[in-house]
């Protein structure tokens, strides 16, 4: 996918600099990514069309005329709070002014030197290296949406809604969906999705179909978490021939395009009884990973539950990440808490997989997901808050919603609460968060770590759950147990420089520089995100 170099402050690309750059007026000018840098940032060389890569001469100029990449055509990636970037070569950084023209000799970063951030997607396989999620380009955080119905409502005759439902989240920046490639597979006429049925032999040309309805979703750039939704009253023959199709699949159109295979959603209440134990979903997934090695593989997150020891029951050896389904009870104050809780307290993994949590109902009505207590709570600001929180604690986020359940036309995607700001939250966070190596709270436990410290308790209580590096970056989330209008102010614990940013607008407030003793005066409803680092 080609994202294209644009001004933040001019909302435009590259003009004409010279008969070395490009021959007409904003041209677009590709970036080409290059392997991450050792310290985690993106880096990245930049080429106008049909020309070489650019290069930065001593004075700052760039010329289009190196056919490979060398320091002169690297730019390393620098995240601004704003959720912008900015671009430095070896001569300083990128800026563009009003008439277009690009030099690389700035030493500081102002309204010229900031451009859109490009969104890319995943490249190549998802997988995990030194405890952090990445792709072939190097450390990522991946977003994911929930949209189990989406097979099924394809194979009865909605195709042209599902390609609009994938068009969405494209546009929305969304890596990955999640699918059920099985429902009703037995055809019982109690079932909860009777009359439908989705299986191989109930459905006709099923592994075709399949084929067919990945590839509608790597035509737009996204991957498949592909999961069976049930198994109840299939026989061991007729599951192991689902999991052969599946490997078939993924070897017809590339395993690189499956971000998760799991082998059955919460087993404990979609299958037989040999289904509800860990021995018989590896059996099945293992069918899989055999020829598939490459690939992230979980066995189910058998139901909803964050109990620990239950986690690790369904988390083989061999599983590089745990999988789990939050739980729905609480403020959202609570939803958050419980994110950041799963990372924090003994983990059974470093990484997690948060594939079925708590979600959104149509506004004003109570649909497909069932459970969420205060689901009046949720709106842009709350599950972006969320969102940004499983992301601090190392987890894979996914967008739940009503439509994520049952595909129904009357409530698309697109109009639930957070499915627009939850992806986008990710302009805010460093790309190599995962990497940080200390998560912490802010309670007196942690004096001497915590950069900011909890205030309050009961109903008042303002938590700051984070990640800190050893490079002293750090990343926060500031938020209230209960929903309000809060106006609270922080005590400052350690010598920082910091920005509060709101988690779904991203509007942001510093960088400030702060010391010891000193107060952070916070506004919110739910809470905010603090990005900084230790001075």
């Amino acid at each position: 996918m080609k994202t294209v170099l644009t001004s933040v402050e001019w909302g435009k690309s590259v003009t004409v600099a010279g008969p070395l750059l490009v021959d007409a007026a904003y041209a677009e000018l590709e970036i080409v990514e290059q392997p991450s840098a050792t310290d985690g940032r993106q880096i990245v060389a930049f080429r106008p069309p049909t020309r070489p890569y650019l290069s930065v001469q001593p004075d700052g100029r760039l010329e289009a005329n190196r056919d490979t990449v060398g320091e002169w055509e690297r730019f390393a990636a620098w995240d601004n709070a704003d959720g912008s970037v900015s671009y430095r070569s070896w001569r300083g950084f990128l800026s563009m002014d009003d008439l277009g023209v690009i030099r690389a000799d700035r030493q500081s970063i102002g309204a010229w030197e900031k451009f859109r951030r490009p969104r890319r997607g995943l490249v190549g396989t998802l997988g995990i290296t030194d405890g952090v999620f990445v792709d072939d380009m190097g450390p990522v955080l991946p977003v994911a949406i929930h949209a189990g119905d989406l097979f099924c409502a394809e194979v009865f005759g909605r195709e042209r809604e599902v390609d609009a439902a994938l068009d969405r989240f494209a546009e929305a920046e969304y890596d990955i969906w999640r699918d059920w490639e099985t429902l009703n597979w037995a055809d019982r006429p109690a079932s909860w999705w009777a009359p439908r049925v989705l299986g191989p032999g109930v459905t006709a040309n099923y592994r075709d179909r399949l084929v067919t309805h990945v590839r509608r979703g790597i035509a737009r750039g996204l991957k498949v978490h592909l999961a069976a939704g049930d198994l109840r009253g299939i026989g061991d023959g007729r599951e192991d021939e689902l999991f052969d199709i599946v490997a078939d699949v993924m070897s017809t159109v590339g395993s690189e395009h499956f971000a998760l295979v799991e082998g059955l959603n919460e087993a404990r209440d979609t299958g037989d009884r040999d289904d509800a134990e860990p021995a018989e979903i590896e059996r099945l997934v293992n069918r899989v990973r055999a020829r598939h090695p490459a690939n992230l593989y979980a066995l189910s997150a058998y139901t909803g539950t964050e109990d620990r020891a239950e986690i690790r029951r369904w988390t083989p050896d061999w599983m590089r990440m745990y999988l789990y389904h939050q739980g729905r009870a609480g403020h959202v104050g609570d939803k958050v808490r419980h994110a950041f809780s799963m990372g924090y307290e003994d983990p059974a993994r470093r990484l997690g997989w948060s594939g079925e949590p708590f979600g959104v109902n149509p506004p004003g009505r109570s649909w497909w997901v069932s459970g969420v207590e205060h689901a009046e709570e949720l709106d842009d600001e709350a599950m972006a808050l969320w969102a940004a929180m499983a992301l601090i604690a190392r987890q894979v986020p996914t967008f739940m919603s009503s439509p994520g359940v049952k595909f129904e036309a009357d409530a698309p995607f697109e109009s639930m609460p957070g499915f627009w700001s939850v992806p986008r939250v990710r302009d805010i966070l460093p790309r190599d968060l995962m990497r940080f190596q200390t998560l912490c709270h802010s309670g007196e436990s942690q004096r001497g770590t915590r950069v900011l410290c909890a205030a309050g308790e009961g109903d008042s209580l303002v938590r700051v759950d984070g990640a800190i590096a050893d490079d002293g970056r750090f990343v926060f989330g500031v938020y209230g147990a209960v929903p309000g209008d809060w106006v609270v102010g922080l005590a400052v614990e350690r010598r920082c420089e910091l920005t509060m940013i709101h988690p779904a607008t991203r509007e942001a407030i510093g960088p400030v520089q702060y010391r010891p003793g000193d107060t952070v005066g916070f506004r919110f409803r739910h809470g905010r995100i603090v990005t900084g680092r230790l001075t």
